[in-house]
């Protein structure tokens, strides 16, 4: 059976000690930049066919969901949470030397892992892995002011675009990794899944969260079956984290379903 290969870029809490006095974030505010039981959830999940591929180290140190010459904000090293807030204390920002040392010890080491995980066998499926709290309102590090989520609140969410655009944009078919009526099926299973979490779950197949590059990363490098890239960012409301075999047997059931569907 072809490899199923499962990513979680932002599961890691873990900042260097020799880092932790030089932010300026409140202690629930680092917190609240990791995705919060993610990698709990997905040692749960027992498939030998399933590569998982968890963080080694915060988004505030280096963020594994973005491309290496990404120099925005939101890049790699990050100047500013999603909410505008200040991450580091004044003067005490990254210099060149310190970042070229946590690219080369984080970076660049995760994602020759991916890489392979990727590339050596051909793979049937990727899913990248995020959680959510959008009872928070954030605002977009794109366009100043416009709100980053959905304006319907939603408990699981897939991005299914995979051409990196500018999420404003309109959807179109040809920047889809699940179209037309694969995406019927998605959110049909996902819900199955989901309400035995939740009563009435809202699943949604989302074309304003686009997703990140480590989507764009395996539809371009990945070794797919037949070629056809099969790439999904999961986002889902970070209370149900706390029911960790629950949603891990979600997951893996949705995972089944995608699997026989495609086959």
């Amino acid at each position: 059976m072809a490899k199923i290969v499962i990513t979680a870029p932002h599961s890691s809490s873990f900042i260097p000690p020799e880092l932790i006095n030089r932010y300026a974030l409140p202690h629930e505010q680092i917190h609240d930049v990791f995705d919060s039981g993610t990698f709990e959830v997905l040692k749960l999940i027992s498939n030998k066919n399933i590569t998982i591929l968890p963080a080694e180290v915060s988004r505030l140190v280096v963020d594994l969901n973005r491309f290496p010459d990404d120099h925005r904000n939101i890049g790699i090293f990050r100047e500013k949470t999603f909410r505008g807030n200040q991450i580091f204390i004044e003067g005490k920002h990254f210099t060149e030397k310190e970042k070229n040392y946590y690219r080369d010890k984080y970076y660049t080491p995760w994602h020759k892992k991916l890489l392979d995980a990727l590339t050596l066998e051909p793979i049937l499926l990727h899913i990248d892995l995020h959680n959510t709290d959008e009872t928070k309102f954030c605002l977009s590090a794109y366009t100043q002011g416009k709100p980053l989520r959905m304006q319907d609140f939603t408990d699981f969410d897939i991005a299914n675009r995979s051409a990196y655009k500018n999420p404003y944009e309109p959807i179109d078919s040809a920047g889809l990794t699940f179209p037309g009526k694969e995406m019927e099926f998605l959110i049909a299973s996902a819900k199955k899944h989901f309400e035995k979490i939740t009563t009435n779950p809202r699943i949604t197949g989302s074309s304003f969260m686009k997703g990140g590059a480590i989507i764009q990363i395996a539809r371009d490098k990945a070794n797919w079956v037949n070629g056809t890239a099969r790439s999904l960012q999961f986002e889902i409301q970070r209370k149900y984290f706390t029911k960790q075999k629950d949603l891990a047997e979600a997951i893996q059931g949705l995972t089944n379903d995608i699997v026989n569907h495609l086959i």
